[in-house]
């Protein structure tokens, strides 16, 4: 015999029999629970609205249009043992902009997949994350280290050799660039400049090298300096330039073996 509170249940309101205002509604029908607020607006379901089960949360923005929700729901990635146990918190989101996913992930089944916390969008794209009202960076963004030794160069004028290219940044985040190197200068008196690029425009030096003497000169290389993007978010090359500025006919190899690499890296220092 089927229950009557269960047929109660179906199509359920409280206040009874509202249509309009501040009301819950339980579907029966379809497992979900709807609360609306004073102004008729759809603000928290359980188990809906959408095919995923959880518990959504409107904002009732009127640009949102009815697409974007904040939900929180458990959800199971992979499969057999190396699975995840997962707790996700979706931020609301306009149409076509990004929401913002925290996920929680257990350890997984067999202990081969360690548990992780990850705080990113959704879909494709960056994040910022504030700590104190500061913007905090993502560390190192890009690398790029070579094991062989340039050819004895008198200016390497193009960046081809240690390049970063391609590289998406942030509007406002300060980037680090750091270069090491080991440099080996021929027997004549010369000055170097090792020079930071950005889509091929001098930003800042790292160093200065002076060999001031007719004899050979070993010196390693090691400086930093700081970029700022600007806005839009734009993909930008990195890259380093070596000018001999003396203009002599000296040369420089940058050295580069398994432990001598040279090395350009980028590290994003957020908002500072």
């Amino acid at each position: 015999m089927r229950s009557s509170f269960a047929a109660f249940l179906r199509g359920f309101v409280l206040p009874f029999g509202a249509t309009s205002g501040r009301r819950i509604i339980f579907d029966g029908e379809n497992g979900r629970i709807d609360f609306y607020d004073a102004g008729g607006n759809l603000r928290m379901s359980l188990a809906g609205p959408g095919s995923e089960d959880g518990i959504r949360f409107l904002t009732a923005d009127p640009d949102e249009a009815g697409s974007g929700y904040g939900f929180v729901e458990t959800e199971i990635l992979g499969a057999g043992g190396t699975r995840n146990l997962n707790l996700v918190l979706w931020s609301p989101n306009f149409t076509g902009r990004q929401p913002i996913l925290l996920r929680l992930s257990s350890e997984s089944q067999d202990g081969t997949e360690r548990p992780l916390a990850l705080f990113a969008p959704a879909g494709a794209g960056f994040a910022d994350v504030a700590v104190n009202n500061k913007v905090i960076g993502v560390g190192r963004i890009a690398t790029v280290a070579r094991a062989t030794p340039t050819a004895a160069i008198g200016d390497l004028t193009t960046v081809a050799d240690m390049a970063l290219n391609g590289v998406q940044v942030l509007s406002g985040h300060t980037y680090d660039l750091h270069f090491h190197a080991q440099a080996a200068i021929s027997a004549v008196a010369s000055t170097w400049v090792i020079e930071a690029r950005v889509n091929g425009a001098t930003v800042d030096r790292f160093e200065t090298v002076e060999n001031e003497t007719a004899t050979g000169h070993t010196v390693m290389l090691d400086g930093t300096v700081s970029w700022v993007a600007p806005a839009g978010d734009p993909t930008v090359d990195f890259g380093v330039v070596v000018d001999e500025a003396t203009a002599t006919a000296a040369t420089m190899t940058l050295a580069g073996t398994a432990t001598v690499l040279r090395r350009l890296s980028v590290t994003d220092m957020g908002i500072i």
